[in-house]
């Protein structure tokens, strides 16, 4: 009975997150997909992403950085594409280490969308900094997963910001560590991004072995 109740809250919990979401507009420079097109594309579903693949009972949560710009939103009308090329990089090194993509949350620390065409368009520390306090810190509290990985350096800078915490702030340093960040009772692991720009950082081969590594602790 206990489980149910707990289950219950969990989902109420994040329907109200995701009402909160849909009213926000704290950010300039991005648009909340609750009103693009009048919400036409919007869900249920704090982002895109989580739509996706958006398990609350997940072991593993992960962050990406933002999931695009408003012109892709409406092109792709709210849904993702599977064999986007990050994504699909993302299911491979998921396979690495054995896990499952409806077996994961994803969120990303950017929930609205970028009103440049640019998809690798810059983006603001405070639209960070505005969705890591009132929005990822409750996702992470309501999902309760025993694994974070965070996709890249602005979503590892988010977290560190989020939970204050004390590590280097260069990715490259944090990645070294043999053993994961603690927080809370989870393993943070941080990692780069997947994407084609971010194997300029970190080739694909050592990614693999940063994901690999993570396999150990599951």
């Amino acid at each position: 009975m206990s489980d149910t109740l707990e289950q219950v809250t969990k989902n109420r919990k994040y329907r109200e997150l995701v009402v909160r979401r849909k009213k926000c507009t704290i950010c300039q420079g991005v648009k909340n997909p609750a009103v693009i097109l009048n919400g036409r594309y919007d869900s249920d579903h704090i982002n895109p992403w989580t739509k996706w693949h958006g398990n609350l009972n997940a072991k593993v949560l992960i962050i990406g950085q933002d999931w695009g710009h408003v012109d892709a939103f409406i092109r792709n009308k709210g849904q993702v594409n599977p064999l986007n090329p990050t994504n699909n990089k993302l299911i491979e090194m998921l396979a690495l280490v054995g896990i499952r993509p409806e077996d994961t949350y994803l969120t990303n620390a950017i929930l609205c969308m970028k009103e440049t065409e640019n998809l690798s368009g810059r983006t603001k520390s405070a639209w960070y900094r505005n969705c890591g306090e009132n929005f990822l810190k409750y996702e992470i509290e309501i999902v309760n997963p025993k694994i974070i990985i965070t996709l890249g350096v602005k979503p590892f800078r988010t977290i560190k910001r989020v939970y204050n915490m004390r590590c280097s702030n260069n990715l490259g340093d944090v990645i070294k560590f043999e053993k994961p960040i603690i927080i809370n009772e989870a393993k943070w692991f941080p990692v780069y991004h997947i994407g084609k720009l971010a194997q300029n950082s970190r080739p694909l081969e050592k990614q693999r072995e940063d994901w690999c590594r993570i396999k150990n602790f599951l």
